[in-house]
């Protein structure tokens, strides 16, 4: 597959790759998941151009945004670029934060994002999009699904869904469509391939996932697998990032051990309670919940794992250096920098338009440590 005039390497970094992209929709695909994360994306600037679409525009001039999803119940977001070459790439946002330079954000989309879809967990519901077998995907996630997967076109007020403009746009016209997001994106970006495999089994889809927690169960992995085979399908974590690895019991239960040499969640304490403890603690209810058939054991789709060091500025065995690393490790610019060396210039054109969510692009620790982007 040849590389799209639309992302030349130059238009990201005169560096080479961390690793060679196995598709080269992969590097954009990590980036649009990234400008996910703009501020009140709908909203107009100063020269009447939507701030999705100035936030793509000034990575990618050529490309331009024919879909932007409308409010959600729950705030979800999602977005669909087409490049000069008729690519479509459906990129889904991931949960927004709580705390931003230090101070807490409290709306109802966060609490949302985070409390209904992120934790809610420990319930399921039937994933009907499925061939065979009985998939199980996560409540929460079903529920992010659900507002995604109903919005409807910012653009024109046309009312059409995503799958409705692609189902016209790409579809019908032979075009190839990419699934991706980060995070809480990267989960409904899995189970929105599958349900799009579902409606348009001709389509020359594939879906890419970033730091996403698994889904659901193993027939719900299965099935997505059948759907997207190998060169269809490309999932990747960071080797630091505790994220992802919820919630599937034995991956939590590892994480007592992350972070090595420190912060370490076992030398961490309070009232002689562990961080290692209350870690094991989200394991035991998970298999509880599972022993009793609350839930189907979760399991993680196949992942590419890539290194990332921890950041020097927290090391010291305490919950606000643990957690500030693992923030830090989750990052999304991370996950763009598995293909370029160097994303400054992307933050330095993206910062001043994603200030709800500075954590997507890692802001240089105190301590003097190099940025994740470096």
């Amino acid at each position: 597959m040849a590389t799209s005039p639309a992302f030349p390497a130059s238009a990201l970094s005169s560096a080479a790759p961390q690793i060679t992209p196995p598709n080269p929709m992969l590097p954009p695909a990590a980036i649009f998941c990234m400008i996910a994360y703009v501020d009140n994306p709908n909203e107009p600037n100063a020269g009447g151009q939507l701030n999705i679409e100035a936030a793509v525009q000034s990575i990618f001039p050529t490309c331009k945004v024919v879909w932007s999803s409308t409010n959600t119940y729950d705030d979800n977001y999602a977005y669909i670029v087409q490049s000069p070459d008729n690519e479509f790439f459906l990129a889904v946002r991931g949960s927004l934060p709580f705390v931003v330079d230090g101070h807490t954000v409290i709306d109802w989309g966060i609490i949302a994002n985070w409390l209904l879809e992120d934790f809610r967990v420990y319930t399921q519901s039937q994933w009907p999009y499925v061939s065979s077998g009985e998939a199980y995907v996560a409540s929460g996630t079903m529920d992010a699904f659900n507002n995604i997967s109903s919005a409807t076109n910012y653009f024109g007020n046309t009312g059409q869904s995503a799958l409705q403009y692609l189902q016209d746009n790409a579809v019908a016209n032979n075009y190839p469509v990419y699934i991706t997001g980060h995070s809480l994106g990267g989960n409904v970006a899995n189970v929105y391939a599958s349900y799009f495999a579902q409606q348009c089994p001709t389509a020359d889809a594939s879906v890419f996932s970033f730091a996403a927690p698994a889904a659901g169960n193993q027939d719900f992995v299965t099935d997505l697998q059948s759907k997207y085979p190998a060169g269809k399908a490309y999932h990747y974590e960071m080797n630091n990032d505790i994220i992802p690895r919820f919630p599937v019991v034995a991956a939590v239960e590892s994480l007592e051990n992350m972070f090595q040499p420190s912060p370490l969640a076992t030398a961490i304490s309070h009232l002689d309670v562990t961080l290692a403890d209350l870690l094991q603690g989200v394991a035991d209810t998970l298999k509880y919940d599972a022993d009793i058939d609350l839930i189907d054991p979760y399991v993680s789709t196949a992942v590419t794992y890539a290194p990332y060091p921890l950041a020097a500025a927290w090391t010291d065995n305490t919950f606000d250096d643990w957690f500030a690393q693992a923030s830090y490790q989750h990052t999304a610019s991370h996950y763009a920098s598995i293909f370029w060396q160097n994303t400054d210039a992307i933050v330095a054109a993206l910062a001043p338009r994603i200030t709800k969510a500075k954590a997507v692009y890692a802001p240089v620790p105190a301590a003097g440590n190099s940025t994740a982007l470096a």
